[in-house]
């Protein structure tokens, strides 16, 4: 029996007992039980609620007031029932005002990012992505989460070890390969390079092999000097390695430097890749290194 049906055959069997009961002629034993069925039943009424009650609450706050809310311990108890129900907190992942309202609170993201069933709910949510990337102090809270395992790419070795398959769309030489880019070695000369003269609509790409959602790129900029850093780029995402939906842009500067971007492309994706448009020469372009870390 599922949950929804004990509930339903709960309140139906609590509905007829009640009904049953003539209070002129019931004995005291009779009424109390009465009583505590009907506050049984009210407390799943309740439950049932509880999604409604949290938007309510929420929607007409900022994250400030929250944070005072939650001083008092029956609202922060309330608030930990509303994060432990899963259509409360998938309502609220849905909902622009109530997500500000926790992105922006201090106390409010931990306690909300504490299970995988909230966490999975702002995956597929752009809107809570959104609310979430605008406040750094909620974009920390969320990476550190720990109800779900990190994904990530690995130390590359060659272009399908240990896991994964990293491609590109060019280059292939000895000392240029894709999976150089995802060594984790970021000294000069080393990491991906197109051929010379290949220096638009250039593409990096990793095969997760399963589904993952990702919240971070990181990117060193170029392998072998600021003429071959690249300019306009794209991030993009696909379910079957053909078809390929772009998620986040950007302009990287012409310097060899650390990047990291949050993202906030909903869902989970097997396959993503770095789109580059064109570069700062006319020359062929590289990527040193790049990172995408999010959940699996």
């Amino acid at each position: 029996m599922s949950l929804t049906d004990f509930r339903n055959d709960f309140l139906s069997e609590v509905e007829a007992r009640l009904a049953d009961v003539n209070v002129a002629t019931a004995t005291t034993n009779e009424l109390l039980v009465s009583g505590a069925l009907y506050k049984m039943a009210a407390a799943v009424v309740d439950a049932d609620l509880l999604s409604a009650t949290a938007l309510r609450l929420l929607e007409v706050m900022s994250g400030a007031e929250l944070d005072a809310w939650l001083g008092d311990i029956n609202n922060y108890m309330l608030f930990a029932a509303i994060c432990a129900d899963a259509p409360a907190s998938s309502a609220i992942a849905r909902s622009a005002a109530a997500m500000a309202a926790i992105a922006s609170s201090t106390l409010a993201p931990s306690m909300f990012f504490s299970t995988a069933a909230n966490l999975n709910a702002v995956i597929n949510s752009g809107v809570a992505l959104g609310a979430i990337v605008a406040v750094p102090a909620a974009v920390a809270a969320f990476k550190g989460a720990t109800a779900l395992t990190i994904a990530n790419i690995p130390t590359m070795t060659s272009n399908s070890a240990p896991s994964g398959t990293a491609s590109a769309s060019s280059g292939g030489t000895v000392g240029t390969e894709a999976w150089r880019a995802f060594d984790k070695i970021t000294t000069a000369g080393n990491g991906w390079q197109s051929p010379g003269g290949q220096n638009t609509n250039q593409w990096l790409r990793y095969d997760f092999t399963a589904a993952v959602f990702i919240h971070t790129l990181s990117i060193n900029n170029t392998p072998a000097g600021v003429n071959h850093s690249v300019k306009d780029c794209r991030l993009e995402y696909s379910d079957n390695g053909s078809s390929w939906s772009s998620g986040f842009t950007f302009t990287l500067p012409p310097t060899t430097a650390d990047y990291t971007f949050d993202i906030a492309i909903a869902g989970r994706h097997r396959y993503w890749r770095l789109f580059m448009l064109n570069n700062y020469s006319t020359s062929q372009m590289g990527i040193c290194e790049m990172q995408l870390t999010g959940f699996n």
